[in-house]
């Protein structure tokens, strides 16, 4: 019997499931927003299923300054719930109008407060995703509001971002602070990069200010991001034992120095994410600053998958130094602009003296320049981009610009000269083909300069 006697020739029916406006949204939801937008000029099918998908991931901004935006909010929060909350929110409440020539006066403003207040608890059913909270600490009903605001959504917060601002005008004494009870579980990211301690907040009720921060570390105990103001590095050395286990992603903002620098060495996590905004060195930084942190990094040498370190300025310095990051993936680096870091070196250790070897698991590597890059070759440069370097066979991404995120296309297209010794990367980085290395690729070969 040949194998031909078991050939089936009977035609095969190919069958194509039918799009319907939910499988079009469930498609949109793993698409970017960008994707998203676009997906909606399809058609009308098309429009119908992006749109639950914009409406999740866009941001319902809320204002309660004046009298007019607090009844227009009572009217939208009432509205908006019966078709969903948007994944992200913004709640501002400032006691004071953006009009300095409004006659609204506090007392007035309190009893549009009150009422809208009112409102408020009645939506049982109001919670949030991703909130955002400004408020001004002058007012315990304002301190209620927040509380209830983020209370209800304590089982669908998975990122807060506190914003509070402090009346220097009310009593010290009596600044309210919102009190939480309930557990956050799902909530991994916290941000309080805008919870700025002032000197005055500080001398006058440190104690009222910890209780609060420590009552935050203990109600998220399920956090892994954790972003944070300088001034708020103090109070993590009092709580040191009470920060979540699960925190390992820092972000410091605001211009650190020697003190905030040790303050962090202090924590105890394990950090798989350390991002440092803005180091400061100058003629009136410490000189502690550098070996504070090289310390620093090195405490999470083990660690450490992702690395932000700004600089602004580098004088009166030596080189800065390095430890082998062994499972670094990802590297973003800021350098000062040549006037002010024209000594600004970075020095790797004598076993590891390379990029290659310093960083031998990295992937992705961005260096910006803090003021306009107009391609010129910098001290910083030779040191991570050295003839002698090795190759970085697993980055797959490099990137170079400037604050102003010009990229390779605008020197090309405006004439601006790129030193021939960026040409490197291509040695450095073999397996590195993302746009900018296309571009910095497109540049040299037209100028006939790739050969080096």
């Amino acid at each position: 019997m040949s194998h031909l006697d078991f050939e089936d020739n009977s035609p095969t029916e190919q069958i194509t499931p039918t799009l319907n406006v939910y499988t079009i949204t469930a498609i949109c939801s793993w698409l970017p927003l960008c994707t998203v937008k676009r997906c909606r000029l399809v058609s009308k099918l098309w429009n119908a299923g992006a749109i639950p998908i914009l409406f999740k991931r866009s941001t319902l901004r809320l204002k309660c300054n004046d009298i007019n935006e607090i009844s227009r909010n009572v009217t939208l929060l009432t509205e908006i719930s019966s078709l969903g909350i948007p994944d992200n929110v913004q709640i501002t409440i400032l006691t004071r109008t953006h009009l300095a020539y409004s006659p609204i006066t506090r007392d007035i403003w309190n009893d549009e407060f009150v009422r809208f207040y009112a409102k408020i608890p009645g939506i049982t059913h109001l919670s949030f995703k991703n909130l955002t909270l400004h408020w001004n600490i002058n007012s315990h009903m304002e301190a209620d509001l927040i509380q209830n605001l983020i209370q209800n959504s304590s089982r669908t917060l998975t990122r807060l971002n506190i914003c509070p601002r402090y009346d220097y005008t009310f009593d010290v004494d009596l600044i309210p602070l919102p009190d939480f009870v309930n557990k956050f579980d799902p909530v991994k990211r916290l941000d309080l990069s805008r919870m700025r301690t002032h000197k005055f907040v500080v001398e006058n009720n440190w104690r009222k200010v910890l209780n609060f921060v420590t009552q935050l570390m203990t109600v998220f105990d399920k956090l892994e991001d954790l972003i944070l103001h300088k001034t708020l590095t103090k109070f993590l050395v009092e709580i040191v034992d009470v920060i979540p286990r699960t925190m390992v992603n820092l972000t410091i903002s605001g211009a650190i120095m020697h003190d905030e620098l040790q303050d962090v060495a202090q924590l105890k996590n394990p950090l798989r994410k350390l991002s440092i905004k803005d180091v400061i060195f100058g003629d009136d930084a410490s000189p502690d600053i550098p070996p504070h942190l090289y310390n620093l990094i090195s405490k999470h040498a083990q660690t450490l998958e992702l690395l932000t370190v700004r600089f602004l300025a580098w004088e009166f310095y030596d080189d800065l130094k390095l430890p082998a990051l062994l499972n670094l993936k990802r590297f973003d680096l800021t350098v000062p602009s040549v006037r002010y870091g024209w000594n600004f070196y970075i020095d790797f250790p004598p076993e590891t003296p390379n990029l290659a070897m310093a960083f031998p698991r990295l992937r992705e590597f961005c260096l910006t320049f803090h003021v306009v890059w107009e391609g010129y070759w910098t001290n910083a440069l030779e040191s991570l981009f050295s003839s002698e370097t090795q190759v970085c066979p697993n980055v797959r991404k490099v990137e170079i610009r400037d604050l102003n995120w010009r990229k390779t296309y605008c020197f090309v297209d405006r004439g601006y000269e790129i030193d021939v010794k960026y040409a490197r990367i291509f040695k450095i980085f073999p397996n590195a083909n993302n746009k900018f290395v296309q571009d910095l690729r497109k540049y040299f070969e037209k100028k006939g300069m790739l050969t080096i």
